[in-house]
């Protein structure tokens, strides 16, 4: 157990010493180059990339964030190097802890906490993984920003029915407005979903 331990730590390390000319050569790649035709882009990556990146793509880690995180619930980059080698569709939650020992009596990080875990695990996808494919980001918002401090919108069926919709913005709308604190500093936030409000759902035809 010892020497297989010791033998991952090894490869984690030196997977890790080599990401800067790996970023030089994904730099160079056509899907990363902005002038070309979106259409193109996409072809070349898809053309370069394994199946088990693929299937990576698909993956979401939520629960399983401790995978990649130490017993503070910190990202860690030496773990990250072997979990999530092949890079990873989404993070769910990254403003709780679940998956930790923290988790027990501190549910949420704090808003510096949560970017600056965003943003490091952007960093390392995108830097120290081969093909550098940002992850997204998955955030709850069916009726406001689910952490600490944020506004709680009401969700009721017909809570806002359509005479109504000009008299106030969509709960949605005000959600995306909260949010706003995390844009600045985390350079994943163009990377953050969340389910949108339906506030009129007995008017919306896919609720029948």
């Amino acid at each position: 157990m010892h020497y297989r331990m010791t033998r991952r730590a090894l490869m984690a390390g030196s997977m890790l010493a080599a990401m800067p000319a790996l970023a030089a050569q994904v730099a160079a790649m056509p899907y990363r180059d902005p002038a070309l035709p979106v259409a193109d882009r996409v072809r070349d990556l898809l053309a370069r990339m394994t199946l088990e990146e693929k299937v990576a793509q698909m993956r979401c880690l939520w629960f399983g964030k401790a995978s990649i995180c130490n017993a503070e619930g910190d990202f860690a980059p030496d773990k990250a190097a072997s979990v999530i080698a092949d890079g990873i569709g989404q993070i769910g939650r990254p403003s709780d802890t679940a998956g930790s020992a923290r988790f027990k009596t501190q549910h949420y990080r704090s808003l510096d906490e949560t970017i600056a875990f965003v943003n490091a695990v952007q960093r390392f996808l995108v830097e120290n993984t081969r093909l550098g494919i940002p992850a997204l980001f998955h955030e709850e918002t069916a009726h406001g920003l689910a952490v600490p401090g944020a506004t709680v919108f009401p969700s009721r069926p017909r809570v806002r029915t359509p005479r109504q919709q000009r008299a106030q913005p969509p709960a949605g709308r005000r959600t995306e407005m909260t949010t706003t604190s995390l844009r600045p500093a985390a350079i994943a936030s163009r990377s953050m979903v969340g389910p949108m409000t339906i506030s009129s759902r007995a008017a919306a035809s896919r609720w029948g």
